[in-house]
């Protein structure tokens, strides 16, 4: 199957580093041995190497390799464009050696040699049997010597050119070669260092490699890492490596030629990993017989599939055909299951009845499957249910020499090694009845029908003691003759757990009853997924499957079958491909989880609408708030996975296929008409098992009569916070780039660059010698990225040094006594990495990202560090290099077509991703930052960006390859570094920093920051800070409480100030909160302020009251806005523009995650949602609850222990003051948008009408409800529990990540699937460190509750209100301060 995306490729990684933990094996001999190197003739090995020697061309390439590894080596292994400089000499090289000429063997391409061959990614063909099939592909490939040539159309219309190439099909595969450049990159880590990136990208090639070639027992990989090499055979236990060969040296060239002599020629298929009781089939007439009966069972095939003839071991001569594969099992360690339908082969020729043929790895300590199925079938009580697979023949498979096939045996292993350890045995089994794979179905009806018989199997089973433990889509199969109870069976008991009654466990004297925890990680259960997660890590703690996590995996193999039905009959659905492969595509345990627990494949549904009925997708979109309960088995819902429920809930669906139960529309209701009814019910008495579906469906008309089903929305996983943001802010500013605008370069100031000055540093530039070579460097190293179209990312590495003198020759040059070197005031250009990055205490959520080069302030002070040389620490003096230092940055892309500008119609360009994730770290991490600059550089272009919380403007562009352009880099570089003032780089024109000579104001400062219990970062800088309303006060701050991490929106920041009177700091303490208006809105100032003008409202105390504010003015009296800093002129006044608005409120607060104790957050959060609810009795609904707004009292009094704040995105009703006023005054008032707040806090229903209406799957107006904001108060309450930890243990790198994981994403699905996932709630029981016990206990019972409370609907009862909230945090605080266990929501 296609692609999914990178994440996949991420998660298969992952989870397969965790695989092979302990499995790696280095420098064995028998590796080597395995290939057979000592069967290739010294002569052969002399004659080809002195050829190859003597090649023109070979010697040639080689030298470039060479070059090209050593340029690597010199840059750590970043040129990542070396690869593909790498591939076409390895690519000759390789065939050489096997078509080398030699005493008449192999005289060219025409001869029976394995071929080498080229490809990438885009080259992968669809292996249909192998849905999830990530397109990856090796750059190197070893193909069969009879891979076909198959016919291929370039090009588009009248140019079609016919082109004709190897069939690059896995199933084609011999083997692969894996490329590093350099040799520090090889298979071997460093003590106790993480696994080589070389072993986990081989062993992903490996794992569809034994997946996708059928009947492949291990698969054999070539590793080239710099001029090293050596062998990997990759098997269902692990890796074994050859021994390090390496081409400096004659030996290291003579052991390559034995290698690929044998990988290309004297290898035969079994020693390449082929199993050798399979064979393939070349009868035409045999092959033709076998697919018309695959035809006849209404299977598909892929075109091209080989067919085998398959024994099953030893000197057995029967024989079976294959004639369809049902599953191939994709993990690399495990069973590596594989399932055929095939039929015995007499004579030659396919005869009898069709089998089901499994294949699998087997563990030496379990009961083999056979003897489990033989066992069965013996006892004189038990007989055979029509629903479960019916043993026929099979057991171990054997060699020719009936030694059992093994991986002992296939390593060669010895049995003193082996005599006690575990092993993995080769075990194949004929099971009937035939089945067809459950995704093969012909109609809904046949597939519920025949997950329905397959339930009533697995309960047969486990009446007779037997669990199943492994319900996967490769295990249930649909019956190809269809009756009433036998539309489907269960088959694979290789994993069944034995009761000690079962009649297996009767039969012998002692057996093993199987592990604690089996099963395929796609189909397992939420419990179990849970547990392994957050669990399993503890020692001591064991696992056990149960009946109700069985009967949840028939829900997933359910939805799996309809995604696969979908990608299976509609190839070109490239957005279904892409869920399916989101949904069952991950091998990643933690990726998983979120997924199932978020009901990701329930949710995904919708995506496959047009393989589904109408009936079968509204039944399904009520599905989610009915499964987000039964995972949890709680007896507080009434719900538990059984036989009994779930065979019901299979009831309803068949009833809504069969009777059109609900009405169109996103938002259906029930609409059955009594003659309707009446209809259905005779239609009903006519079906199997009539009474229990006429009570299913008169039980459905009753539970769903009041029923809004909503339709649920997409989600997608994003373990990658960086990937996250960048997708947000793509969103963010569609359709506000402007491009070309002159207006930028005016805001520079440009133009006050005397002209003497940009001829003599021009001239100067190209005459400093030093230059002249750095910049021939950059030319070179821009044109060879452009030949490779932008692949070699050292190209970069390589222009930050040229670019970082160029930069600072400008801005230190020497003319008339002005910036004589680096002790001027000059801004200096510097390099730095994402390792440099220093935390910003008062933004957690700051992802570790830098550019390149950045612009520090002329006052940045200089730090000391320490490293480590040998054995004594060195004191290092360097920049202290945070973001708040920071005046601007530059970005770089090596060649000219990543510039800004897209083609039309085009994606966003990636460097202008990169410079706005930059630029609002920028704006968050430094005070009273209004806008962001960036100086962006392609190849030999550039231009100028700023950043604004409206969108980003762009200047012309420059060319270096000419003289204007380097001088309008001149100008533009020097007004950078010299000329703009601080307020030109965006710093608010009303804050000025507090410099050291204010002994008395800092001092005083930090002296209330103290007595307040505030921490206040080192080296945060104090600003004085007026309102901008020409009174001339001004105010100084004490502490910074939140800062947005947002680029486009309000950029909200809070501090808390102290009025400075004569300079000194004075008075009660203030919370100051700038932010940026709509001018389409009331302002918010006018919203407190008509609160307080009613003489009969003294307000209430947990809601802050205005002291002072409202829009801000610069000195000229003008408003500060967007529009006025870009120098716009609005065409209309109903066009929107953005405000700048600041506001001095009281009471003074402290942040949410500041507190003192437990029971003061559980306070303070409880007296700011009372002060929500005398807003909301009031007419005005908040809208935007985040931890932001949410503040601790400093002196709390009884009830009174925390407030709420910010009204800008509050809705006003028709009956507040405000609007009353408005009337009187005979005014209108903005009401507020539809939807606002902060994604990170939002509700459930409002992430997910968004995410509908971003899709355009929710045509209905979004608005906030009370129990939205009532909601947002939990995700408030675990921030403050998470980041208060983070804040207090800096040095605890997994409860930063889940920190980051849980509230670092801007990407509204990725939020979306987390809160549904609930991650915040399962973040916190990391969190043990910093939590009481019995806090830590009470919220380990809240998913439960929390689960159910999303849903709002009538089934549980419960909706989010002021009474239902504040009985919960009463419930948290019972549990704290009296130490009782409370139950949940």
């Amino acid at each position: 199957m296609t692609s999914t995306s990178d994440q996949l490729r991420m998660s298969s990684r992952a989870a397969i580093k965790d695989e092979l933990a302990g499995r790696l094996h280095f420098n064995d001999d028998r590796v080597l041995q395995r290939l057979g190197i000592d069967r290739i003739p010294d002569d052969f090995v002399e004659a080809c190497y002195f050829g190859l020697m003597n090649d023109s061309t070979q010697s040639a390439r080689f030298s470039e390799l060479r070059e090209t590894v050593l340029d690597a080596e010199d840059e750590d292994g970043e040129i990542r464009g070396a690869r593909a400089t790498m591939y076409p000499i390895l690519e000759y090289t390789l065939n050489y050696i096997g078509y080398y000429e030699w005493d008449g063997i192999h005289n060219g391409p025409g001869s029976r040699s394995r071929h080498f061959l080229r490809c990438s990614d885009e080259d992968l063909t669809s292996e249909a049997h192998t849905p999830g099939l990530p397109n990856i592909n090796p750059g190197l490939i070893l193909l069969d010597s009879e891979t076909p040539i198959v016919e291929s159309q370039n090009g588009d219309g009248a140019e079609k050119q016919r082109a004709f190439c190897y069939s690059l099909e896995w199933h084609y595969r011999a083997g692969f070669v894996v490329v590093k450049p350099t040799s520090f990159e090889g298979p071997m880590p460093p003590e106790d260092g993480p696994t080589a990136d070389i072993v986990l990208r081989a062993a992903d090639y490996a794992r569809l490699h034994i997946a996708a070639r059928p009947f492949q027992l291990f698969s054999v990989s070539l590793l080239v890492y710099g001029l090293k090499f050596c062998v990997a055979i990759f098997d269902h236990d692990g890796v074994t490596f050859s021994r390090e060969g390496d081409l400096r040296t004659p030996n290291g060239w003579k052991l390559l030629a034995r290698i690929v002599r044998c990988l290309s020629v004297t290898m035969t298929d079994e020693d390449l990993g082929r199993d050798p009781t399979a064979r393939l089939l070349n009868s035409g007439p045999t092959i033709f017989r076998l697919q018309e009966e695959a035809r006849s069972l209404g299977i598909t095939v892929p075109d091209n599939f080989p067919t085998f003839s398959v024994s099953l071991g030893g000197k057995s001569g029967r024989r079976w055909g294959t004639i369809a594969m049902i599953w191939s099992s994709l993990s690399l360690v495990g069973r590596g299951t594989s399932v055929w339908l095939v039929q015995e082969l007499r004579e030659g020729k396919p005869e009898g009845a069709v089998k089901v043929m499994k294949t699998a790895w087997r563990s030496n300590r379990r009961m083999p499957e056979a003897q489990i199925y033989k066992a069965l079938q013996e006892q004189q009580t038990y007989r055979c249910h029509p629903c479960v697979a019916k043993f026929d023949i099979g057991g171990d498979v054997n060699f020719l020499d009936e030694r059992t096939i093994s991986v002992s045996a296939l390593r060669a292993t010895g049995s003193d090694e082996t005599q006690g350890s575990e092993d993995k045995i080769l075990h194949r089994l004929l099971l009937s009845p035939v089945g067809r794979p459950i995704w093969e179905y012909e109609s809904e009806e046949m597939l519920i029908r025949g997950i329905k018989a397959a339930v009533q199997g697995h309960r047969y089973l486990h009446e007779h003691g037997i669990l199943h433990r492994d319900v996967s889509a490769g295990n249930v199969l649909l019956a190809t003759h269809a009756e009433s109870e036998s539309a489907g069976f269960i088959t694979d008991l290789d994993y069944a757990r034995l009761s000690d009654d079962s009649p297996p466990a009767k039969s012998v004297r002692e057996v093993p009853h199987g592990g604690h925890i089996t099963g395929t990680y796609q189909f397992m259960s939420i419990r179990i997924l849970e547990l392994m997660t957050w669990h399993a890590r503890k020692p001591g703690v064991e696992i056990f499957n149960e009946l109700r996590d069985d009967l949840e995996s028939f829900v997933w193999v359910f939805c799996y079958a309809i995604m696969r039905h979908h990608v299976l009959h509609r190839p070109n659905d490239v957005e279904a491909q892409k869920r399916f492969g989101n949904v069952f595509g991950h091998l990643s345990l933690n990726a998983i989880e979120q997924s199932r627990v978020g009901c990701q494949p329930i949710r995904a549904i919708a995506v496959f609408e047009e393989s589904l009925s109408l009936q079968l997708l509204q039944w399904f979109q009520q599905q989610p708030r009915l499964l987000m309960r039964p995972p949890l088995y709680d007896g507080e819902t009434g719900f538990e996975f059984t036989y009994e429920t779930l065979i019901a809930w299979l009831d309803t669906a068949l009833a809504a296929i069969w009777h059109a139960l609900f009405s169109s529309g996103p938002s259906a209701k029930l609409a059955i008409s009594p003659k309707a009814l009446k209809r259905s019910k005779f239609e009903l008495s006519t079906k199997p098992d009539s009474a229990l579906y006429l009570r299913t469906f008169e039980l459905a008309l009753v539970n769903s009569a009041s029923i809004d089903f909503e339709t649920h929305g997409m989600m997608f996983t994003s373990d990658e916070i960086r990937m996250s943001s960048r997708a947000a802010i793509k969103d963010e500013l569609a359709g506000r780039l402007h491009f070309n605008d002159d207006r930028v370069l005016q805001r520079l100031g440009i133009d006050r660059i005397p002209d003497d000055f940009v001829e003599a540093c021009y001239f100067g530039l190209m005459n400093d010698s030093t230059h002249s070579a750095l910049f021939s460097e950059l030319r070179e190293t821009v044109l060879d990225a452009e030949d490779e179209d932008g692949e070699i990312r050292g190209a970069k590495a390589t222009m930050y040094p040229i670019l970082e003198y160029t930069l600072n020759y400008i801005g230190y040059y020497e003319w008339d006594g002005i910036c004589n070197g680096p002790n001027a005031r000059s801004r200096h250009f510097l390099r730095c990495s994402d390792e440099d990055l220093a935390s910003e205490a008062h933004t957690p959520g700051l992802p570790n990202i830098n550019p390149g080069l950045i612009l520090l302030d002329s006052e940045t002070p200089i730090v000391e560090s320490k490293e480590e040389n040998d054995t004594q620490h060195q004191k290092k003096l360097r920049y202290s290099l945070q973001w708040r230092y920071r005046a601007g940055f530059v970005v770089v892309k090596p060649t000219s077509f990543e510039g800004p500008m897209p083609p039309e119609d085009g994606p966003m360009a990636d460097i202008v991703l990169r410079a706005a994730d930059y630029a609002r770290l920028h704006m968050a991490a430094r005070p009273f930052q209004l806008f962001s600059i960036g100086l962006l550089v392609y190849g030999l272009k550039f231009c100028f960006a700023i950043f604004d919380h409206d969108g980003v403007t762009f200047s012309r562009e420059g060319d270096l390859r000419t003289p204007n352009g380097w001088k309008l880099f001149v100008r533009i570089v020097r007004c950078l570094a010299v000329t703009m003032t601080d307020e030109d780089m965006g710093r608010d024109p009303t804050a000025q920093m507090l410099s050291d000579d204010d002994d008395d104001a800092i001092p005083r400062l930090r002296e209330e920051a103290r007595s307040l219990g505030l921490t206040v970062p080192d080296g945060l800088p104090t600003f004085s800070v007026s309102l901008g309303d020409g009174t001339g006060r001004r105010w100084a701050t004490i502490s910074i409480i939140w800062s947005s991490l947002s680029l486009i929106g309000r950029g909200t920041a809070v501090w808390l100030v102290q009025e400075l009177k004569d300079g000194v700091p004075e008075g009660t303490v203030k919370v100051m909160k700038t932010a940026w208006r709509s001018s389409r809105r009331t302002s918010e100032a006018d919203i407190y302020g008509s609160m307080q003008n009613a003489q009969e409202d003294r307000g209430h105390p947990c809601v802050a009251r205005l002291y002072a504010g409202g829009d801000v003015k610069s000195r000229d009296g003008r408003e500060i806005s967007v529009s006025s800093l870009r120098a716009t002129i609005l065409q209309d006044e109903a066009q929107d523009d953005k405000i700048l608005h600041r506001l001095l409120l009281s009471p003074v607060g402290r942040p949410i995650w500041e507190y003192e104790s437990e029971e003061m957050l559980i306070r303070g959060i409880k007296a700011a949602i009372e002060g929500h609810k005398y807003l909301y009795e009031n007419g005005i609904l908040h809208r935007d609850v985040s931890a932001g707004n949410v503040l601790l009292a400093q002196h709390p009094q009884p009830g009174m222990e925390g407030f709420i704040t910010d009204l800008d995105c509050a809705w006003v009703g028709e009956t507040s003051r405000l609007a009353e006023q408005a009337k009187m005054a005979g005014k209108s008032v903005p009401h507020g948008g539809h939807i606002t707040g902060t994604y990170q806090f939002m509700s459930i229903r409002v992430l997910r009408l968004m995410w509908l209406a971003k899709i355009g799957q929710n045509p209905s107006e979004i608005y906030n409800e009370v129990r939205d904001d009532l909601e947002s108060f939990v995700w408030v309450f675990c921030y403050a529990l998470i980041r208060h930890h983070v804040s207090y243990h800096p040095t605890d790198a997994i409860a930063e990540e889940l920190f980051h994981d849980t509230y670092g994403c801007l990407n509204l699905s990725a939020i979306h699937n987390s809160r549904t996932a609930l991650t915040p709630i399962f973040a916190i029981r990391a969190l043990e460190s910093s939590l009481s016990a019995q806090l830590h206990q009470w919220f380990q019972q809240q998913p439960r509750g929390l689960q159910r409370s999303h849903a709002f609907d009538l089934e549980t009862g419960f909706e989010f209100t002021y009474e239902t909230l504040v009985a919960w945090l009463d419930a948290a605080l019972t549990a704290v301060t009296e130490g009782v266990e409370i139950t949940s929501l």
